[in-house]
């Protein structure tokens, strides 16, 4: 299994700054959220580590959804709120 981090509130995916600099502590550089992997390993430590009220934005709620290591995924945004969606293998 692997962690999709996900924005369940209506609002914009964001990272706090507290979150921010943390990630730019483990990385070596700051954090893009328009272009950040949502399963990116660090991202996933940042959260964990630091807990969805401290890791998400103002009016965000970043939460984990787990899915199977080789599943294909999207993000999808529906009422405002991000949701994973597998996808079906190719046949």
């Amino acid at each position: 299994m692997r962690n999709i981090i996900i924005n369940t509130a209506p609002t914009p995916f964001g990272l706090s700054p507290v979150a921010c600099d943390r990630y730019a502590e483990l990385t070596g550089r700051e954090p893009n959220v328009r272009t950040i992997a949502r399963d990116d390993p660090t991202l996933v430590q940042i959260l964990e580590e630091l807990g969805t009220l401290k890791a998400s934005a103002f009016l965000t709620n970043l939460t984990a959804v787990s899915v199977p290591s080789h599943a294909n995924w999207v993000i999808e945004i529906e009422d405002g709120r991000e949701k994973v969606i597998l996808l079906e293998p190719l046949s």
